[in-house]
């Protein structure tokens, strides 16, 4: 798969799951660039993630993860050398944006190895997602110029939580 069409599904699913959910509540101050004072969970149902993330990334990785998606929510566009700039790490940019390369690069982050086990953990907890016994999913295809995705969701507490893409 191409760089531009994995960073392209990377950062579409870190959107949809994190920031459509509104499962993080990310905060930024400029000032302070410590990781932990970067981030501020806002529910508990996030411990599914955070379990599956950070067993699969491990802990830096996964911190570099929740930085990313604070500051695509700041940014609001995808660009590597843009996400490098601002992303706040007191590195140089030109190690930044390797540093960033070198993420999206890895085999793990593909939908079977991350996606379905975050997933998995979440069904577990079979009641949260269903109604009167009954699971909703929805199939949805989304054309923007030569990319075609066809999205398989389901839908949980009024908005579609996609499965596969």
């Amino acid at each position: 798969m191409l760089f531009k069409q994995k960073l392209f599904l990377i950062v579409s699913f870190l959107i949809v799951v994190f920031c459509g959910f509104g499962l993080l509540n990310l905060t930024y101050d400029a000032s302070v660039l410590a990781p932990q004072q970067y981030y501020q969970i806002r529910s508990l149902h996030t411990l599914q993630y955070q379990k599956v993330l950070e067993n699969e990334l491990g802990r830096a990785g996964y911190l570099l993860l929740l930085m990313i998606v604070g500051t695509l929510q700041i940014l609001k566009q995808a660009k590597l050398e843009i996400l490098a700039e601002a992303l706040p790490i007191p590195i140089l940019f030109e190690s930044r944006r390797k540093k960033l390369k070198r993420f999206f690069k890895l085999e793990i982050l593909n939908i079977e190895k991350i996606w379905f086990l975050c997933l998995k953990e979440m069904l577990k907890q079979q009641q949260r997602f269903t109604t009167k016994g009954l699971a909703y999913i929805a199939i949805d295809r989304t054309s923007w110029g030569a990319i075609n995705i066809l999205m398989v969701s389901l839908i949980y507490n009024k908005k579609a939580m996609p499965i596969y893409w």
